[in-house]
């Protein structure tokens, strides 16, 4: 059939009657018919590939995200892993260990407070990656080597955190202390492996009339929020049951930070300044007595080639040699030798700057870390103060359920804003954990190396994780950053809640402001109180000898 181009369009005027009207209309109608055809395929094609593309992308992103998650999991659980065992006793000196059916228990129970442990660790540095990896993300979003880091990936770290943090919460860490406790159903000890089955068995029960407990008492609380009585267990979700859980690590981390925040400028202070030690035998002094042995050897063969008396060479503080020669009359000649007259020189000149940069090192180090510390803490203070401000004024919303990441969750003030945001969530996170076991009632459960018992191991497993759960949100709700709470720590109650979070943010500052007021003034107020007492006892025996 002929097609419109192969005509020509002149020939057609002189065409007359309904032959060529029909001629014409069949054929434009079989053009466009073809090519309508022939479009539609093609789109369909095009549709099938973009499709299998899309579905091939997104299996490939779900593959790599799961491997990285995977990955962190891995380092993490590691480094928990040797922690652990770094602090734990020996099995054998355990009080609950009572023989070798016991080393799968204790093992299997180490494995669970690692899980915890590096859940922990996950969730203290999941808002300081979220940030970063929000800013980094928005800064290079076409980087070659950042299609590792994505929106989906920082969704996802927040989903696990969560589910991880619930699952160590409420059934690794009290199973693995019921594991250590249970002696096993009396039915179920005719061997070792029933033995191991009846404490599972026990175990598990026990867990589960905990968990019942737990959900009833959560009941209770909701039916009373509710204001209506009614045992609505199914009704019940886990983020309302963590969010109790969250306000409890919340009201501990209240006390806890503050207390921190007073104590750490005295254990930097225990750390950096540690007293010198004459010990000959420290690595020092150690090098410097075997540099003045070597000295002693090189003059001695000097002397013995030149053919002149054995001197006496002594050394005095300021590691100069000072020689002794005697003669046949019995005269003393003293002669001052500088103990780098027997070493070259740039080696001298390399081993008194470096002395003397240590020098300086050893002088700076301890006012630079206290400025440090002062700068954090007034930073962290500053923020929380600002934000109540802003709360109180309305200029800032209060925490709100976003489901994914925002554009609008870049920061103010850029990548330095992120990075002065992470050091401050890192500092107050190290405080609080340097505050809590500060509490007096708490200060007896420090852990210590290779001394604290398996069920230490579990309580500090549980209330590390207790805190570092709270953490996101305590940080989101003082205001130390603007960045949204993901997943279900975004669905929690009690943060929408202004009179709450209004209050504890002032309860917060009036604590941590009195803390420091009371650190940086107890020796002064000691002195005064020490001179009204010697001025009692002056005027009192005073009085006595009048009498």
């Amino acid at each position: 059939m002929k097609s419109i181009n192969e005509m020509n369009i002149l020939d057609l005027t002189w065409f007359q009657g309904p032959e060529t009207v029909d001629y014409l209309w069949k054929l434009l109608s079989s053009t466009f018919s073809d090519s309508s055809e022939a479009e539609i395929k093609n789109v369909r094609t095009f549709q099938v590939d973009d499709s299998i593309d899309f579905e091939e992308t997104e299996f490939h992103s779900f593959v790599r995200k799961h491997i990285v998650i995977l990955l962190l999991f891995v380092i993490i659980y590691l480094i928990s892993f040797y922690i652990i065992r770094y602090l734990k006793t020996k099995t054998d000196n355990d009080e609950l260990y009572a023989g070798d059916e016991d080393f799968i228990v204790y093992r299997i129970s180490i494995w669970m407070c690692s899980c915890s442990l590096a859940t922990s660790i996950g969730a203290v540095t999941l808002l300081p990656f979220s940030i970063l990896g929000s800013e980094v993300l928005q800064l290079y979003p076409d980087n070659y080597y950042l299609k590792w880091l994505n929106w989906s990936l920082i969704n996802s770290m927040w989903t696990y955190i969560f589910t991880l943090s619930n699952l160590a919460l409420f059934f690794l860490l009290p199973f693995a202390y019921f594991f250590l406790e249970s002696q096993g159903f009396s039915f179920n000890q005719k061997s070792k492996t029933k033995s191991l089955r009846a404490r599972f068995v026990e175990s598990i029960i026990v867990c589960f009339l905990v968990l019942v407990l737990l959900v009833v008492f959560a009941d209770v609380i909701y039916s009373l929020h509710q204001s209506t009585f009614s045992f609505s267990i199914f009704n019940l979700s886990i983020p309302f049951v963590y969010s109790l859980v969250s306000m409890l690590g919340g009201c501990v981390l209240l006390v806890s930070t503050p207390l921190g925040f007073s104590r750490m400028f005295d254990v930097c202070s225990n750390l950096l300044i540690t007293p010198r030690s004459n010990n000959p035998m420290e690595p020092a002094n150690f090098e410097e007595e075997v540099y003045k042995l070597e000295l002693l050897d090189q003059q001695r063969k000097l002397r013995t080639i030149n053919g002149s008396v054995y001197p006496r060479t002594t050394f005095d503080s300021n590691g100069c040699c000072l020689t002794r020669n005697f003669d046949g009359s019995g005269d003393a000649d003293i002669s001052l030798r500088v103990k780098s007259s027997f070493t070259p020189p740039k080696f001298s000149f390399i081993r008194r700057m470096l002395n003397r940069v240590l020098y300086v090192f050893e002088l700076l180090k301890y006012p630079f870390i206290m400025l440090i510390l002062l700068v954090l803490t007034v930073l962290s203070v500053s923020m929380v103060l600002v934000n109540s401000l802003q709360l109180l004024f309305g200029y800032r919303a209060l925490p709100a359920y976003v489901q994914y990441v925002e554009l609008r969750s870049r920061h103010t003030f850029g990548f330095g804003g992120a990075i002065v945001e992470t050091i401050i969530i890192i500092y107050i996170a190290i405080s609080s954990l340097v505050g809590v076991y500060s509490i007096p009632f708490l200060s007896k459960h420090h852990p210590k190396k290779g001394s604290t018992s398996m069920t230490g191991i579990i309580g500090n497993c549980t209330l590390i994780l207790l805190l570092s759960s709270a953490l996101p949100v305590l940080a989101r709700t003082l205001g130390i950053t603007s960045f949204d709470l993901l997943g279900a720590y975004g669905r929690l109650d009690w943060i929408s809640n202004f009179s709450l979070i209004m209050g504890y943010n002032c309860v917060f500052c009036c604590l941590t402001i009195l803390s420091l007021v009371n650190k940086f003034t107890s020796p002064v107020r000691r002195e005064i109180l020490r001179r009204i007492r010697v001025i009692t006892r002056r005027e009192s025996i005073s009085h006595t000898k009048t009498d």
